[in-house]
Parts: C-alpha cells; sequence; structure tokens
C-alpha cells in the first residue's frame, strides 16, 4: 500500500499547495519532515501561485490581523471560509501614540509594506507572522506625497517607489519619484518631472498591483476620471492603461465614485452612480490586460445601493456572488456580500463578537496569502530586525477550533488522496 511517505517530494509538495492556509499550519505540526518541506521557499512560491484571494482585516490599532480564506465544500454551495487571528510583534511600530503617521500601502505578493513618517519602512507577512523594520529617513527638504509597493520578476527584487517633493514649495511639478531595493538597501532617485502631467492632482487614487505593475486612477483638476497609468517595477517607467470607451467625454465620473481593484485576476473599476434615475452600483472588467476592448460591465447591482455609501469590491466568486467593504458613519466599515441570484446584501462575520463592523485605519485588503520568509525579501542586513507575532488562532464558518484537532484527519485525508 502506497502512503504519503513514499510519495515523490514534487508529488507532495504539489498536493500540499492546493490545502488552506488552515491545513498548512496542521501539516506543519505533523512531523520535521513536514514542517521544513512546508518551510521550503520553493513550495512557498508553489503555494502563492493556486492560493485563492482571502481577504486580510487589519484592526484600528494594528495589535492584530485577521485573515479570511475561502475554500470550496463538496457538500454545501457556499463559500466556507476560515477566519485566522494573527497578533503582531509589540514593536511592529516605535510609538503607539504615532499610529496616525503610520500609512499603508497595496499588497504585493503577500506581503504588506507600512510607512511610519520620519521613521522606517516595515515589510510584514502577516500569514507566517514576520515583520522588518527598515530604517528610511527622508532628507529634511523633501515631502513624503506618497509610495508604493512592488516585484520585478525580471530579477527577482521587490521595490519601494516613493514620491518626494521639496518641502519649501510644495510644488508637485517638482515631484521627484526614488526607488528603493530592498535586500541591496540601495536608493535611487528617477528623476523629476517623469509622472504624467495628472499624476500630481490631488484625486489621484492608487490602486492595486497587478502584471508587474502599480496603477492609479487619475483625474481633471475638477476630479472627474480622465485616465488610467501605472508604474511598472520592471522598467521602472510610467506607462498608460487603456481605459473604458464607456469612461469617455460623453460620461463624465467623479473619482470619488470609483473604486479600484483586482477581481478574478483581472483589473476592475467599481463605479456607484446616484445621479442616474435610480442609484446603482457597476463593475467594469478588463478581462485581457492591456486591451482596450476586453473592459466589460460584468456587475450591475441597484437593490439596497445607498447614495451615501462607497463600495469597494474586494472578491469575485464564480456564481457571481461579490464580497465589498462598506464604510459608514463614524468610520464603521463592514463587509458585505452581495447574491446576483437573491439580490440581497449579507453582513459577513468577520470576529466572535456579534458586532459585524470594525474599525480598521487602513480597511479590508484583497489579499493572496504567502508562505515566503521575509529572509528571502529584505536580505541578512535587515532580517536581524525581524520580529514575530506572539500566537494565531483560527475559527472555521465562525466556530471555534484548535488546529491540533484537524492533525490525524489531515493526514488520512491525503493518504485517501493518493
Amino acid at each position: 500500500m502506497t502512503t504519503v511517505s513514499d510519495l515523490p517530494i514534487s508529488i507532495l509538495m504539489c498536493i500540499l499547495s492546493r490545502l488552506s492556509v488552515k491545513d498548512l499550519y496542521s501539516c506543519r505540526r505533523v512531523c520535521k519532515s513536514w514542517l521544513a518541506l512546508v518551510s521550503d521557499p520553493y513550495f512557498a512560491k508553489l503555494h502563492h501561485s493556486v492560493a485563492p484571494t482571502g481577504i486580510l482585516v487589519p484592526n484600528l490599532l494594528l495589535r492584530h490581523m485577521r485573515f479570511i480564506e475561502f475554500f470550496e465544500s463538496s457538500s454545501s454551495s457556499e463559500h466556507n471560509r476560515n477566519i485566522l487571528k494573527f497578533k503582531t510583534s509589540s514593536n511592529f511600530y516605535s510609538d503607539p501614540s504615532s499610529l496616525k503617521n503610520l500609512k499603508h500601502t497595496n499588497s504585493c505578493n503577500g506581503l504588506l509594506c507600512f510607512y511610519e513618517f520620519g521613521e522606517c519602512f516595515y515589510i510584514c507577512n502577516p500569514i507566517i507572522n514576520e515583520y522588518v523594520r527598515i530604517p528610511q529617513a527622508i532628507s529634511g527638504s523633501f515631502v513624503l506625497i506618497d509610495f508604493g509597493f512592488g516585484f520585478s520578476s525580471v530579477n527577482n527584487q521587490y521595490k519601494v517607489i516613493r514620491y518626494l517633493c521639496p518641502g519649501n514649495l510644495l510644488d508637485y511639478s517638482l515631484l521627484q519619484v526614488e526607488i528603493y531595493t530592498l535586500g541591496e538597501d540601495s536608493r535611487r532617485s528617477l528623476g523629476i518631472g517623469i509622472v504624467p502631467p495628472s499624476f500630481s492632482n490631488i484625486y489621484r487614487q492608487k490602486g492595486p498591483f497587478l502584471t508587474g505593475a502599480l496603477h492609479y486612477l487619475l483625474a481633471t483638476t475638477d476630479g472627474f476620471f480622465e485616465s488610467i497609468c501605472c508604474f511598472d517595477f520592471v522598467n521602472e517607467s510610467f506607462r498608460f492603461v487603456p481605459s473604458p470607451s464607456h469612461f469617455g467625454d460623453d460620461h463624465k465620473y467623479p473619482i470619488t465614485q470609483m473604486r479600484f481593484s483586482v477581481l478574478s485576476n483581472c483589473l476592475c473599476i467599481g463605479l456607484y452612480l446616484y445621479s442616474e434615475p435610480e442609484p446603482r452600483f457597476d463593475v467594469w472588467m478588463m478581462a485581457d490586460y492591456g486591451v482596450k476592448g476586453s473592459w466589460t460591465k460584468v456587475i450591475t447591482i441597484t437593490e439596497g445601493i445607498d447614495i451615501h455609501i462607497p463600495y469597494h469590491p474586494l472578491r469575485l466568486f464564480d456564481n457571481g456572488e461579490i464580497f465589498m467593504s462598506v464604510q459608514g458613519p463614524k468610520g464603521k466599515t463592514v463587509l458585505v456580500s452581495f447574491d446576483p441570484t437573491t439580490t440581497i446584501f449579507n453582513l459577513v462575520q468577520t470576529c466572535k463578537r456579534k458586532r459585524d463592523f470594525f474599525y480598521s485605519f487602513c480597511g479590508p485588503i484583497p489579499f493572496v496569502p504567502s508562505l515566503v520568509s521575509l529572509k528571502e525579501v529584505v536580505g541578512e542586513q535587515h532580517f536581524k530586525n525581524l520580529e514575530r507575532g506572539r500566537r494565531m488562532t483560527i475559527r472555521e464558518n465562525g466556530l471555534g477550533r484548535r488546529v491540533s484537532e484537524e492533525e490525524a484527519k489531515l493526514k488520512k485525508a491525503i493518504q485517501h488522496v493518493v
């Protein structure tokens, strides 16, 4: 009889890579050989390449983060989910009273980047509870306007892009672009005035990292949508991306009514309209990246739309159900799902308490989990500053569940698959 130990490592890796993060935590505790396998850098990249998109929810004070992962169930047509709670390091940022100065940018390959103004960057992988501080002060003659995080697949390097402006002028036409490469500890200026003209507009909206580039929605000086541009981390240059033909001169939309995101690995724009005969929320998707004609409207919601509330698409399922974050009064944010077959909004529970809202300084984030260690990202020099979170708890479908209870079942299940 063939057992798990008889399988070639490549096949075993392929099987384990299809498991959820919750089950992989169980695998790490089965035996030392499985711990070594799951911790292998190659396995981490393999798992990330097939992992489904979940939703990451940092809490207000960044004391912990919740990750909602989705998985299919053969016994139910519903989307089952695990909720994993990670407690962050107590030294995640230097001064808790300075949280208002801690800013978050986009996620990239399962990693997050934060910046504490005047102090340092923080690169973190919440799934394996690793956090690294990278000192990176800014010259006193410059002011940080914005920053982003990306990856170059050509040389396998993570990079932080910073937009700086002379502090004594605050002239956005003099915007200077800098690149900091993780692992090399190098900072280079790409020059002044290399951004698209509308990039300096205050209505600019930063979007997702996709296909090697960080995307932005640009607007006119009066706040109407103008174009889509992106910064390519491979070529280290800006370029434009085709926008929907419907967003032309005949249809001018305020950029404040738009939300930029990635759904089903495609660039998407959520647009809520309250000037129509009836309020509605549309989602436009670029099915074939870079092809203007591939923009199509995939979702239209008219039932239950509140004209005073922005909707941010986070996760789209094959059956058309969509998860979104909705920001209400007093900074409260809720996760909701909309089912097109029933045309009903439902609240999504994110914690044990009965309340369904949460406070978050950066909002929920569409997030593909990664097991890659930060040692592979920041290099030896900064890895010595590594901090780890204290513990992790898991809930499945809203119910408490110990990881250890699943170990025997998991090993038996994998043997059955073989």
